[in-house]
């Protein structure tokens, strides 16, 4: 059964064509005439008879324990502690969500669903999580989303580090602003290969951000059900943002029409209600560390607070490799970052992965790389996170350049992005260093790409 909040909108139902078949007419059979036994052969009548009844559920000491996780980031032993929990079958308060921040090797998706993969094989599959609405060049790798008409984006340049207006984003950093015509449509694709088959029984949760000025108005549409929501109608979330909680299952697909005025839409969540694990994208192309913090910080703050990460990734560096800032003011931005993460989510571990390689005009690396791995280590020791150098698991020194040429090729030429397989074979050494694959049983891995320096 859906449940539909807030209370008091309009709701009407749709009525959705199904074909139905009729199965051939048997010829008629008297309503009171018994119905034959079937035939019984003898050998069928000895195993029946010899077949014991099934033994009786073991008790909860007799279950046999799970074998705890691998722990290569000793940083981390809270939401290790939580991995072991779902693995184990213990039920958990709220579903094992992983916030993931950082610049366009993030917002891609395709390596940080390698990690989304591997955590969801051993905690269970949770949702693809945060969503952004209405942009264009947006993409997840566990859901489908089409957008028609025009829709605005606030800041116009995500990646800047000032205020810009109000400064409230909501969790991801962006508001959309559908104009008149415009739709959107979300499906589910399910984390796991081979298609949402897994996510079909269980109910999801579906959470819509957003804030309504005067005047302005939206339509929402979930499988059947039908929401218009109206400036002042809907819970209260942060900043005048309100949100509309529906459920339904990975069939239904959710729609959000602009309907009047100037609507904001601040993303959406999608969850699957029984738990499981979600690794939240919150990926901006060009950001660094310092863009997130100029967000207005209570909004996020309570943003954060929930969404309830159990785990923080920061994965910045790149942009800032091609910056004349100097190192050390990185470090301060990533502890600032942390802190503010940390006011909604409480004290949880934190991760932080410092820049891939960068081939130099004159040299194998530019050296800012690993300029700014100190200044990020130095953050990361500073305020008790694990780090993690994605140049030292490309190969170290020069290894942009042995990715170039590698067959498949794994990085482009433009000295900044992998190509897809190259960010799902990164994905697969970040999923590595997190949760070693033989500990991973049943795991979703790319094959093997071939050596990262041929």
């Amino acid at each position: 059964m859906r449940k539909l909040r807030p209370a008091g909108l309009f709701l009407c139902g749709i009525a959705l064509g199904t074909g139905c078949h009729s199965a051939p007419r048997s010829a008629a059979i008297p309503v009171d005439a018994p119905e034959p036994p079937a035939p019984v052969s003898p050998i069928a009548r000895e195993e029946r008879s010899t077949v014991p009844p099934p033994p009786p559920p073991l008790r909860p000491d007799e279950v046999p324990p799970v074998s705890a996780v691998e722990r290569p980031l000793s940083e981390l032993g809270p939401f290790y502690d939580a991995i072991d929990a779902l693995r184990s079958g213990r039920p958990l308060e709220r579903p094992l969500r992983v916030l993931w921040m950082g610049d366009s090797h993030t917002s891609a998706d395709f390596m940080t669903h390698r990690v989304r993969l591997r955590l969801q094989a051993l905690g269970g599959d949770g949702g693809p999580g945060f969503l952004r609405l209405g942009l264009d060049a947006y993409r997840h790798e566990a859901a489908s989303i089409e957008v028609s008409g025009k829709w605005r984006q606030e800041p116009a340049l995500p990646a800047q580090r000032t205020r810009v207006k109000d400064g409230a984003f909501g969790y991801g950093g962006i508001r959309t602003l559908p104009q008149s015509g415009a739709h959107v449509r979300v499906s589910v694709r399910g984390s796991a290969e081979g298609g949402v088959s897994d996510l079909q029984a269980p109910e999801l949760g579906f959470r819509l951000v957003y804030r309504l000025p005067a005047g302005a108005a939206l339509h929402v549409r979930l499988g059947r059900e039908e929401r218009h929501l109206a400036a002042g109608e809907g819970d209260a979330a942060s900043a005048g943002m309100q949100v509309l909680d529906l459920e339904g299952s990975a069939e239904d697909a959710l729609e959000v029409a602009h309907v009047s005025g100037a609507p904001e839409v601040f993303g959406l969540y999608v969850d699957r209600l029984r738990g499981g694990v979600v690794l939240d994208t919150v990926g901006i192309d060009g950001a660094r560390a310092a863009t997130p913090l100029a967000w207005e910080p209570d909004q996020f703050a309570q943003a954060v607070a929930q969404r309830a990460p159990s785990l923080l990734v920061l994965a910045y560096g790149t942009n800032e490799v091609f910056d004349k800032t100097a190192p050390g003011q990185y470090t301060e931005h990533l502890r600032a970052l942390v802190a503010r993460v940390r006011a909604g989510a409480g004290p949880i571990p934190c991760w932080i992965i410092g820049p891939m390689d960068a081939p130099g005009p004159t040299s194998a690396s530019r050296p800012r790389v690993a300029e700014v791995t100190a200044a990020q280590a130095k953050a990361a020791a500073e305020e008790g996170c694990a780090f993690t150098s994605a140049q030292a698991l490309m190969g170290g020194e020069g290894s942009f350049t042995s990715w170039t040429t590698a067959r498949p090729q794994l990085a482009r030429t433009d000295g900044i992005h992998l190509t897809i397989a190259g960010y799902r074979r990164l994905g697969d050494l970040f999923a590595d260093r997190l949760l070693p694959a033989e500990k991973a049983a049943g795991s979703s891995r790319a094959p093997p790409l071939g050596p990262a320096s041929p």
